[in-house]
This record gives C-alpha cells, sequence and structure tokens, in this order.
C-alpha cells in the first residue's frame, strides 16, 4: 500500500492511499496536482469531515492529463468514522451549447445525433458538448466545441453563460449525477438569425473529428419539440434556463 500526506488549508490533513499496483507515487502526485483534483477539494464543504481518500484507479488521458480518477471518501463528520465510504468518479466540467436558430418567426435548436455506448443508443440526440481538460477556460471550450461539431465559428463575446446567469458564484454549473461523480455542466447560449436555406443545409452535416471517433449528424430541430426529443440532462437543463429566462425578461439579449 502507498499512501501520502496532503495537507489543505481549509480541510485540514487528508491521508491519500492505494493499493492498486499500478498506481505509483508519482501518479498520486499527478492526481493531487490535477485540476480536477483542487477544484473538487476547494468546493468541498469541510462539514464532510474529509480524512482520507482511497485511489481504486486513474484514467489517463496521454501520457501527462488525469482523465478520470475512482476513490473512495473517508469522511468522520463531527468527529465520527462514517458508516460506509463514498465511492467517486472524479470527472471535471463540460461545456454545453444551446444554438438558436431564429428563422421565419419559428425559433430552431441545432442537435448533434451520435452514437452513445455507454446507455446502449446508436442514435441519441444532444446539445453540442464538450469536456474540459485541465485549466481549460470553458468558453474557449465551447467555441472550439462549437466549430468542431457543427462547422459554425462562435465569437466568445456572443456567448451568454446560461449557468453564471442562473446560480452565480453559488454552483459552477448543472450537476448530472451527483450521486456518484462530481462531473458538472456549464451551459452555453448563442443566438442567431437563419435563413431557410441556412436552416435546410446544417440539418442533416455530417460533422465530428474523425481522428476521436466522433461520427455525428446534425439535426435541427423546432425548439418547442426539443424537451420531447432528447433525453440528456445537460441539454434539457439549457432549455430549461433559456425558457425561463425569456419569460422572465431578465437579459437584453434574450430577445
Amino acid at each position: 500500500m502507498l499512501t501520502h500526506s496532503l495537507d489543505h488549508s481549509r480541510l485540514g490533513t487528508i491521508v491519500i492511499e492505494t493499493t492498486n499496483p499500478n498506481i505509483d507515487q508519482a501518479m498520486i502526485e499527478r492526481v493531487l496536482t490535477s485540476h480536477k483534483m483542487i477544484s473538487w477539494l476547494d468546493g468541498m464543504d469541510p462539514k464532510m469531515g474529509l480524512v482520507g481518500i482511497k485511489i481504486r484507479d486513474v484514467v489517463m488521458f496521454g501520457p501527462e492529463r488525469v482523465g478520470r480518477v475512482l476513490f473512495d471518501m473517508v469522511c468522520e463528520p463531527d468527529g465520527v468514522r462514517s458508516a460506509f465510504d463514498k465511492t467517486v468518479c472524479l470527472w471535471g466540467a463540460a461545456v454545453h451549447a444551446l444554438i438558436v436558430l431564429r428563422c421565419e418567426g419559428q425559433e430552431f435548436v441545432i442537435f448533434t445525433e451520435q452514437k452513445r455506448e455507454c446507455v446502449g443508443r446508436m442514435n441519441l440526440l444532444e446539445l453540442p458538448a464538450g469536456l474540459c481538460d485541465d485549466e481549460e477556460n470553458s468558453l474557449d471550450v465551447m467555441v472550439r466545441e462549437i466549430e468542431e461539431e457543427t462547422g459554425i465559428t462562435a465569437r466568445p463575446e456572443a456567448l451568454i453563460n446560461l449557468s453564471r446567469m442562473a446560480y452565480g458564484q453559488t454552483f459552477p454549473g448543472v450537476y448530472l449525477s451527483a450521486g456518484g461523480t462530481d462531473e458538472y455542466t456549464i451551459l452555453y447560449l448563442l443566438q442567431t438569425v437563419a435563413t431557410r436555406e441556412e436552416v435546410n443545409a446544417i440539418n442533416g452535416r455530417k460533422t465530428g473529428l474523425a481522428a476521436e471517433g466522433e461520427n455525428i449528424t446534425l439535426r435541427v430541430i423546432p425548439i418547442s419539440e426539443a424537451p420531447f426529443r432528447s433525453p440528456d440532462a445537460g441539454s434539457l437543463s439549457a432549455l430549461f434556463f433559456y425558457q425561463i429566462f425569456k419569460e422572465q425578461r431578465l437579459e437584453k439579449q434574450l430577445i
């Protein structure tokens, strides 16, 4: 067993350990200095009583980037050891883009249609989305993902952060499955006017990075139908906030 002691300014001393023979001291250091782990610890409520982390496995994205970390939390709230250690999959931040096309008095939304092995679906509809690597700015990631997945070049200043409008600094984004992972998504809005010809040209377009195994077909769907066509939590959250903010007219950009 490998052990390591981490002194956190707010949480105190946390004992890091692993029995995985494939994880060495250098890997533990990589995990502890990753943006994912630092952000997770910095957002931890001290009342949780976190005193230990038992690392089960680490998935690397390339030789240097920490992709996923599976571990158990050892907690002693009020000085009493919890009956069960909570298993966490450290995932980090993602982004979703709600692209609203206004055409002839109607609003349409661009969805990506692609295979999603984890849920056994060949043609799942989701908003354009992506993962944030360590220390990447979410706005830069969103601009890149929009171009890669739709072919649209978005100006950063044209993107509206719906998560920030909804939560301010209280939450970083929408948590997607808080019972097992820290993953959250930051919701962005891009609005544009399009002709019928432009809408038709986008619908059915093939996109995605073949080198990364992406095979995406774009679908343009009336916004009134969109919530019933996609079961993706990030997509539904973006649609929900967009409609709420439009009704309340909280921002002049939402017209």
